[in-house]
């Protein structure tokens, strides 16, 4: 068996804190757990990625700020990866 593996065009910093997701419907906010961080996405471990929209906004704390507009490029039942609309640096007004 042939094994192959892709290198990231950027390193991921390994987080492992309570983020928060607002699906923008008016709803309550979703807990997930932001598992690592890159300049352009971000791995979230949550209970039911399926129910999901395909774009939400990514909160690091409760109260909104800093805030990321994300879009999902991957899913499976208990994680999603998600690419950021923006460049985090740009987001955070640096």
């Amino acid at each position: 068996m042939i094994m192959t593996f892709t290198m990231r065009r950027e390193s991921r910093e390994e987080v492992g804190h309570r983020a928060w997701l607002d699906t923008g419907n008016g709803g309550p906010l979703t807990a997930c757990t932001l598992i690592d961080i890159s300049p352009s996405g971000a791995k979230l471990a949550i209970d039911d990625a399926a129910q999901l929209p395909e774009c939400f906004s990514l909160r690091l704390n409760r109260y909104g700020s800093p805030n990321f507009s994300c879009r999902i490029v991957w899913r499976n039942t208990r994680a999603v990866g998600v690419t950021f609309m923006k460049a985090v640096d740009e987001m955070a007004g640096r």
